[in-house]
């Protein structure tokens, strides 16, 4: 049977297994010192830590895949062509949520026959004991797509360097598609991902991602010119997650548009520059609590133009209402 395995540069595959040694250690049931439990507790559970919502409960890897790797769609693997294949055990993600990594499917069988069992090439036959394995080829990483997500950590754990499965293939946008951009806002710092200078998504982990990334070979940029303002970026974020309810280092967040974002802007300018030549005005004079309120107004609702349709219409609206109060006085 072929023995796959990735055909990337040695930094990729240090990096790919940093990431998939660690999404292992978040679940087994090893001793670990004080520091990890305190990043552990900052990591999304339901994407990270099987077992950790009531007793029964599994991390899909293709959710966990999506998290990891921006615009990674992991789609429907039975729409791809599958090979019977041995993969290599540490570039491979699996979810232990019926069994841990140190214990038996059942009691009565011997670690050696279980070992046995799972490397058989019955494993590498679609249906009963086959695992699923889908493998995402520009980066040399293997996730469990269907069946066989408890028995990664088990042989992992006893030395077992390939398992045997049918073996899908996805893609992944080459490198020079992508770009990391760092933002900072104030003392924070953070990072997106932008495909093709055109949509844009957050990098909720980006001590698993920027690794992975940078091996790829994604250049990394500050923001450019050419983007919209990153307060209108950001914000947009965040009133995604916000409708979600979901913090932002929970799920992936949704591909923004860029040139969508930037057409608001520009649809939401000249009420903005009208707001503010009525501010400025010489020949009038505002108190200043109806200023601050006026100019917290301008920042919240320009934003909001440059996001929503109907920004325009809100923007026209506080400036009537700016008119009114100038004329009572």
């Amino acid at each position: 049977m072929e023995r796959v395995t990735p055909a990337t540069p040695q930094p990729l595959q240090d990096a790919v297994e940093d990431f998939v040694a660690a999404r292992r250690a978040l679940s087994d049931r090893e001793s670990r010192p004080a520091w990890f439990h305190a990043w552990k507790s900052t990591v999304d559970p339901e994407v990270f830590v099987d077992g950790s919502i009531g007793g029964d409960y599994a991390c899909p890897p293709s959710v966990t895949m999506a998290t990891v790797l921006p615009f990674f769609d992991f789609g429907d693997i039975e729409e791809t062509p599958a090979r019977p294949a041995m993969v290599p055990v540490k570039h491979l993600v699996g979810s232990s949520w019926r069994w841990h990594e140190g214990s038996l499917p059942n009691d009565r069988i011997s670690v050696q026959a279980t070992i046995d069992l799972f490397t058989s090439e019955r494993c590498a036959k679609a249906g009963g004991l086959g695992a699923q394995v889908a493998m995402v080829a520009p980066i040399g990483m293997f996730y469990v797509a269907g069946e066989g997500k408890n028995r990664v950590a088990f042989l992992a754990r006893q030395g077992v360097e390939f398992m045997p499965c049918t073996l899908h293939e996805r893609s992944y946008p080459a490198a020079d598609r992508l770009r990391i951009v760092t933002v900072r806002e104030g003392p924070m710092r953070c990072w997106l991902c932008v495909l093709d200078d055109e949509f844009v998504v957050t990098i909720p982990y980006p001590e698993f991602t920027l690794p992975i990334l940078r091996a790829y070979g994604v250049q990394e940029t500050g923001w450019l010119d050419s983007y919209p303002m990153q307060a209108t970026v950001m914000s947009s974020f965040r009133l995604q997650q916000a409708e979600s309810d979901r913090a932002l280092r929970s799920s992936p967040t949704k591909p923004l548009c860029l040139s969508h974002l930037k057409q608001r802007e520009a649809k939401a300018q000249p009420a903005a520059e009208h707001m503010t030549s009525l501010v400025s005005h010489p020949g009038l004079a505002l108190d200043r609590k109806y200023l601050r309120r006026l100019l917290a107004a301008a920042g919240g609702v320009v934003l909001a133009g440059a996001v929503y349709p109907s920004g325009q219409v809100i923007l026209s609206g506080c400036c009537r209402q700016s008119q009114r109060h100038l004329a009572g006085q």
